[in-house]
């Protein structure tokens, strides 16, 4: 049985089956890593555990005879913080809890008796009290397995209604440099090496300095890849157009 209270946990321990109640109340760290800290000893045997809910590392410790004890986890020292205190039951305590003020301890016995123990003579409680409304957890994503062969589509885009940063204008996009071009086999077949330079005969096949363009002739910046949204926008500006256009020759 492990309670799990704010940031630290405090086990209880099973012993040959049956659940036995450990006279100590080991507290570990679980904001960063699973971290022990010093164990607080308890001998009538933890069996309610609470948090203060304004003092974060502040723990109430209670058996089932009614003995309680209120300690600090950062700092288990003898002294104040290490007494006990006795509810007087003439049962079984079979519930405990405390106020959201943090000024009202309050406990219930198997005899249906309520008793309450506060450090003032009127505390502050809030009756309508209600616990914190937390957002409902969105369920999981599937697994998305992405290989090399896997379309971008899988991963998708969010709703977006302005110019995205990769939309580039067209005076921003330009032509990068071709790879050189492969020497002709009848050039390379008449070369001599001197000196680690290799030297051939013109074959007169080309101009003197100059050498044939490797371009795509008449590219148009339709072939600029572009998104979907973008696609869709310039087949919605191009029908109309069209459209108007027809609208002006027929009239």
């Amino acid at each position: 049985m492990y309670p799990i209270l704010g940031a630290f946990r405090y086990p209880c321990v099973g012993r040959q089956g049956t659940l036995i109640i450990d006279p100590l109340v080991k507290v570990y760290d679980i904001r960063m890593s699973i971290r022990s800290l010093a164990p607080i000893p308890f001998p009538a045997g933890p069996t309610f555990l609470k948090m203060h809910p304004k003092l974060s590392t502040t723990v109430f410790i209670t058996s089932q005879s009614g003995q309680y004890q209120m300690c600090d986890v950062g700092n288990v020292t003898l002294g104040a913080g290490a007494q006990f205190y006795q509810c007087p039951t003439a049962s079984y305590v079979t519930a405990m809890d405390i106020s959201s003020s943090g000024e009202v301890l309050i406990m219930g016995d198997a005899a249906s008796w309520m008793y309450q123990f506060a450090d003032r003579e009127e505390p502050s409680v809030n009756a309508y009290s209600a616990p914190l409304e937390m957002p409902e957890t969105p369920p999981p994503r599937p697994n998305m397995f992405i290989g090399d062969e896997s379309p971008l589509s899988l991963v998708g885009l969010p709703y977006y209604s302005e110019l995205l940063l990769s939309a580039w204008p067209a005076n921003s996009i330009y032509d990068v440099g071709c790879p050189p071009s492969t020497i002709e086999t009848d050039v390379t077949q008449q070369i001599k090496m001197i000196d680690f330079v290799g030297y051939a005969p013109n074959p007169g096949t080309r101009l003197r300095n100059q050498i044939p363009s490797r371009k795509k002739k008449g590219k148009s910046m339709n072939e600029v890849p572009k998104f979907r949204s973008e696609q869709v926008r310039e087949m919605l500006l191009g029908s109309r157009r069209s459209k108007e256009l027809n609208e002006e020759a027929s009239s």
